[in-house]
């Protein structure tokens, strides 16, 4: 276990597929890190906070989301932006795809498709709802999208939908398989619903307790496992093919953050006080435990005690590295010996 002190909140961390690069976005900017050397390569400061970091599959580009609603993109050379784009509204969300070649972002009501050579947008799509989260496939062809009561889909050719899906709840969660074939989504009536691109219909269905919130969705590449968090402080795991969980792990508290691994063998999750610090009027102490499990077993294989809220987890595409953000200003990084 390696960790790094930044000093300040960190809101969120991003990690390349092989674990040779992350960044993470703090209080006053971003720091990104390479394995071999793990102090920062670079340090952008800023007067903004920069909420949201996300990384290409290879580590060559960075993007970032700021409070002052401004989105930015990095490469890794450089902690100078090669581009910026300034939005009237706050950014609710932002995704790259695993070349780096596009870049998604929701903000205010709008979606908002880049190409990595410049920051004027390929095109903008208007909702009647404000934007909650947004995500890409590998190569960019295919951008989802959630809204208060929608969720879109859309290529990357055109800002017309290829088709939504509408609800009376609030939309959350979000993750698209690599290909882009199977997305997942979670609503705050703790609903997860599961659709093939061809079709609006969900291919199925599940209803937790809906009193909670499903906080976090992620997707395996080719869409066979779906890792999900909630605020009922379950993790749950699924397959494609079902809406029965193949196993579900309770923990103290809510689990607010997942990643997976490409062939979902392995699922890096978070367990928090962070989001009930949010959401209850006194809140609990800071707490936050970093977890890994198999597929094939409902028990965490691995586990960490940060003892601070944690704001994000990733996990590279084999599962062997796991880097954590947490609001004691320290960026973690586990290497897991399978």
């Amino acid at each position: 276990m390696w960790y790094y002190d930044t000093g300040n909140d960190v809101h969120s961390v991003a990690l390349s597929s092989d674990g040779s690069y992350f960044a993470a976005s703090t209080e006053t900017g971003i720091h990104f890190f390479s394995r071999s050397n793990l102090t920062p390569i670079w340090k952008s400061v800023s007067t903004e906070r920069i909420w949201r970091v996300a990384i290409s599959s290879d580590g060559s580009y960075i993007v970032a989301r700021s409070s002052n609603k401004n989105l930015y993109l990095f490469s890794k050379s450089s902690e100078t932006p090669l581009w910026n784009f300034s939005s009237d509204y706050d950014l609710n969300s932002i995704e790259i795809s695993s070349d780096g070649s596009y870049i998604v972002m929701g903000s205010g009501y709008n979606i908002y498709l880049f190409s990595k050579l410049n920051a004027t947008p390929l095109w903008k799509y208007l909702s009647t709802e404000r934007i909650s989260r947004v995500a890409i496939s590998s190569d960019g062809s295919y951008i989802a999208a959630v809204d208060n009561n929608n969720f879109y889909l859309f290529s990357k050719s055109s800002n017309v939908t290829l088709w939504n899906y509408t609800t009376n709840r609030r939309m959350w969660g979000l993750a698209i398989s690599a290909n882009g074939m199977y997305i997942a989504v979670g609503d705050f009536n703790n609903i997860l619903y599961l659709f093939n691109k061809t079709s609006s219909i969900p291919m199925w269905y599940r209803k937790f307790d809906s009193s909670e919130f499903i906080l976090s969705v992620a997707i395996s590449s080719d869409g066979s496992y779906i890792a999900v968090g909630s605020s009922d402080n379950n993790l749950y795991l699924f397959k494609k093919n079902s809406s029965m969980p193949v196993w579900n792990y309770t923990a103290e508290w809510a689990f607010n953050s997942v990643s997976i691994s490409s062939d979902g063998s392995y699922i890096a999750a978070s367990s928090s006080t962070f989001f009930a610090s949010i959401a209850i009027q006194t809140p609990p102490p800071p707490v936050g435990e970093v977890y890994i499990f198999n597929k094939n077993y409902s028990k965490p294989i691995w586990n960490y005690n940060i003892g601070h809220f944690i704001s994000s987890v990733a996990i590279s595409t084999d599962g062997m590295y796991i880097v954590v953000g947490s609001h004691n200003g320290k960026v973690y990084l586990f290497e897991y010996s399978q």
